[in-house]
């Protein structure tokens, strides 16, 4: 069952939350631009309640998307995922900033998480999909495949904890 929510509003989230056996989210600020700190820091702490609440609620399973230019603590990028990193850096700052935080929040998380990072997603991209846990593995992946992976993600809990960067290749 889908549940409505707003990211923003508390009332909004903790109905959206309650009863849920997974969470689901790809939300993201636009990537025209620069946001006001304001609004980065609302991203952030929209993230930090939803958080919060699972806890108190005893839900766990958490999957996202963020991006392949988004960096985990402590990561080494190869070459090709610097690279990508600062082209949306000067395409989008704040969101690179907000889903870097994001990831390190659910990195200090005791939730169940899986925090997956396309390329550009497309509609009708022909090839495999291909995951893997730190390498830029191609500039597209396909709407459909991407949607069934984090639908299988579920229960499947092959990425727990991880980051997987994908692709369709």
């Amino acid at each position: 069952q889908v549940i409505d929510g707003n990211y923003f509003d508390k009332d909004k989230l903790q109905n959206a939350l309650e009863g849920s056996e997974a969470i689901l989210s790809t939300i993201g600020p636009p990537m025209n631009g620069k946001l006001s700190i304001d609004d980065e820091d609302n991203y952030i702490n929209s993230l930090a309640y939803i958080i919060k609440l699972m806890q108190a609620n005893k839900q766990t399973r958490w999957i996202s998307i963020s991006g392949a230019g988004v960096k985990m603590s402590n990561e080494n990028l190869p070459l090709a995922r610097k690279l990508l990193r600062v082209s949306l850096k000067a395409a989008s700052k704040s969101t690179i900033i907000i889903k870097d935080r994001e990831l390190q929040l659910l990195e200090q998380s005791k939730l169940d998480w899986t925090n997956i990072r396309p390329p550009v997603i497309k509609e009708e991209v022909e090839g495999e999909f291909v995951a893997d846990e730190n390498n830029f593995l191609g500039m597209t992946v396909d709407v459909n495949q991407l949607s069934d992976f984090m639908l299988n993600e579920i229960t499947n809990n092959a990425w727990v904890k991880k980051a997987p960067v994908i692709a369709t290749k």
